[in-house]
């Protein structure tokens, strides 16, 4: 969907608009002037239409579609995945899990094992 036919749809009532990031970028295009552009007319002219972006490709489409002032984007399940990772997270965890492995194995926190227990006698 072009600017035009996005702005017309929502004149017309259409609770949604579809803007498909991927085929503009195939016709040589950049999107997010056509999703910015979308947007600052809804708001301008208090129209109900919320932008769908899809065709999304790439991991940095999402974050620039969402920018550009898309309400949604739809993500296929790879980009989805891609999302949720990040290399620093998953250090992030190995260190967490090799350090917690580390304090058991020295017995760190086993003061309630040898029969201290730090909310006194009997409290369970």
């Amino acid at each position: 969907m072009s600017f035009h036919q996005a702005y017309l749809a929502a004149l017309a009532g259409a609770t949604y608009v579809s803007i498909f990031s991927g085929r503009i970028r195939d016709m040589g295009y950049d999107p997010n002037p056509v999703i910015s552009e979308t947007r600052a007319q809804l708001d301008r002219e208090s129209l109900g239409a919320k932008i769908i972006v899809g065709s999304v490709r790439h991991l940095h489409d999402v974050s620039q579609a969402l920018t550009a002032g898309a309400h949604i984007v739809t993500v296929p399940p790879p980009i989805f995945r891609a999302m949720l990772k990040h290399p620093r997270t998953e250090e992030t965890i190995r260190e967490f899990n090799s350090a917690w492995a580390a304090s058991r194995d020295a017995g760190v926190g086993d003061q309630n094992a040898a029969g201290t227990n730090p909310r006194g006698k009997g409290a369970d």
